[in-house]
């Protein structure tokens, strides 16, 4: 498998790729009307660094999955052909290859070369091979601790009342440590 990471996707793809790839994916017309109607009169903006973002709906992250490292290459291939039509370019240092036999191939961009990796955090959890949940457990247990250690004076606080300290629990701890618990797999040792 392959992580992509893209340089700076904010505001560089145009409207009318996201239009066309809905229409590819044959979504409704009424429903891209609806879309392009709240998409082209969207007054708010966020600064990111020293850029202005009109919307913040694309995700910089892709991971692309193969049986073989050859179908893989086919594919990154293919990716990179696609997202330089609309203007997007990967990140290689930050994209990162994670192989069932590690070694086997090397992968790469016009001969630059991706990282081979055993694990990788992808949208929030650790993805490994061999797969090991303990890691990834210990890994969420780690940052709640983080989290707490962030907060501590004031969930120590006596003069805080104990309402206010199970808020600022329940918002910032436990959904540092139950991150994207919807994808964790049930297993007999997790």
């Amino acid at each position: 498998m392959a992580f992509f990471d893209y340089k700076k996707v904010f505001n560089l793809v145009e409207n009318y790729y996201i239009w066309q790839a809905l229409k590819h994916q044959q979504v409704p017309m009424p429903i891209i009307s609806v879309l392009k109607k709240i998409y082209d009169n969207a007054k708010l903006t966020f600064c990111i660094g020293d850029t202005s973002v009109k919307h913040l709906i694309f995700a910089n992250d892709i991971v692309i999955f193969s049986h073989s490292p050859k179908q893989l290459q086919c594919r990154i291939d293919e990716l990179i052909t696609a997202s330089s039509i609309v203007g997007l370019k990967v990140n290689v240092k930050k994209t990162k290859i994670m192989m069932n036999f590690p070694g086997t191939a090397l992968l790469s961009i016009s001969s630059k070369p991706f990282e081979e990796v055993n694990e990788f955090v992808y949208l929030g959890l650790l993805v490994s091979f061999p797969r090991d949940h303990y890691s990834e457990m210990k890994r969420r247990v780690q940052a709640r601790w983080n989290a707490y250690r962030k907060y501590k004076h004031f969930l120590a606080a006596p003069a805080i009342a104990m309402k206010l300290k199970r808020q600022l629990f329940n918002m910032v701890i436990v959904p540092t440590m139950l991150f994207s618990a919807e994808t964790w797999a049930l297993t007999k040792q997790a």
